[in-house]
Formats: C-alpha cells, structure tokens, sequence
C-alpha cells in the first residue's frame, strides 16, 4: 500500500449529490469526477493506494470505491471512501469488486489515515506478510487487507517484489555496509517505480 495525504476533498460533495443523486456516467464525465480523480491521482503521488503499482499517466488508473457502491450506496459521495487505483485484474479494488469478497472496511489498512510500513513486511522472495509484534487487532486488519486487495497471491506482484529484493540485495553487496547516505542515494536513483516502499522496508528505511 502506498501512504499518502488525502488532505480536504477537491469538490463540495453535498452540492455533488444533490445535482447528480447517484455515481452514473453522468457523474463519470462531469468536471466534479476529473477533478476528484485529478486530487487523488497527485496526492497518492501516481501510485495505486493498493498495490503500489506506478500509474505513468491518470487514465491507467480510476477512482475506487473501498466500500462498493451496490453494498453501500450511501458512501458513493464519500471522500474517506474514495481512492485512486490500478486497472490490473488479479489485485486491488477491480479483484475485490468482481470476487464479491466479503469484509468490514473497519478492518482494513487505510493509507490516508495510517502508514502501511506500520502493518506490513516483505522477503526476499516477494511475499508480504503482516509485521511482527502487532496487536492482536493489527494482525488481523493487515491479514484481511493482503486477503481483500489479493496482495499475496498475485503472481504478477510477487514477481514484482522479487525483483526489488534482487536490486536491494545488489546493492548491497556492492556496498557491504552502505551508510545513511549510500542508502538515500540508492533510493533517489530508483525513482519511480511498482512497489517502491518495498525498496524503503527492506532497506529498513521509513518512507515518507
């Protein structure tokens, strides 16, 4: 998952719900809708809140409902509710809306309130786990959130993490025993890409 700011909504949602009643496609190609997807897509920094695959351009990605409209109708205008996502099939929110999966958003890792490095590590063989040494009720939101959004059994995101841990592992055995500014080097030279807090967690650095 990718942390980010979600900060004050871009449009005035009760205006919104009294001049569209319902998320349609009228609602789709509205000025309010771009301006949403444009508030989400900068502050989540053009990473998927769910997987953190890097989305290049706005349309590989779209606005996602964490609660499904057909379940919770009256949560399709809600800011808390909305994050931008990735188009990827075997993960995410376009997984959990078409597996039907069953969960309470109580019990999932919010990226825009908590930071996800506080719930989640990963090996050097690209699985995610929940981190060690949380509360009972932490354990239990991490393990749903890797179940809902199918972080773990994705083999595309797997394949993915595994090759951070081979660029990690590179590095440092260039580097036996890197310093503070090695590593911040290391990690400005990566740039954007999937999964970048992977680089962060393995490296024991905290991203920000």
């Amino acid at each position: 998952m990718h942390h980010f700011e979600r900060g004050l909504s871009p449009v005035d949602f009760q205006k919104v719900k009294r001049h569209y009643i319902t998320w349609n496609d009228r609602f789709g190609k509205s000025h309010e809708h771009c301006l949403i997807g444009d508030a989400l897509y900068e502050r989540q920094h053009h990473y998927c809140a769910y997987c953190e695959t890097w989305l290049k351009q706005k349309t590989d990605g779209f606005i996602e409902h964490l609660a499904r409209r057909s379940d919770f109708p009256q949560r399709a205008f809600d800011w808390s509710n909305l994050f931008f996502c990735c188009r990827h099939n075997d993960s995410c929110g376009i997984y959990k809306d078409n597996q039907k999966i069953r969960f309470d958003v109580r019990d999932i890792v919010d990226p825009s309130m908590e930071h996800p490095q506080d719930f989640f590590i990963f090996d050097q063989l690209g699985h995610v786990f929940p981190k060690r040494g949380m509360a009972p009720e932490d354990e239990k939101r991490a393990r749903e959130t890797i179940r809902v959004f199918n972080l773990e059994n994705s083999e595309r995101l797997r394949h993915i993490r595994q090759k951070v841990a081979k660029a990690v592992a590179y590095f440092l055995q260039s580097d036996c025993q890197p310093d503070d500014s090695a590593i911040d080097r290391f990690l400005e030279m990566v740039g954007d890409v999937d999964c970048i807090s992977v680089y962060f967690s393995l490296l024991g650095r905290r991203m920000p």
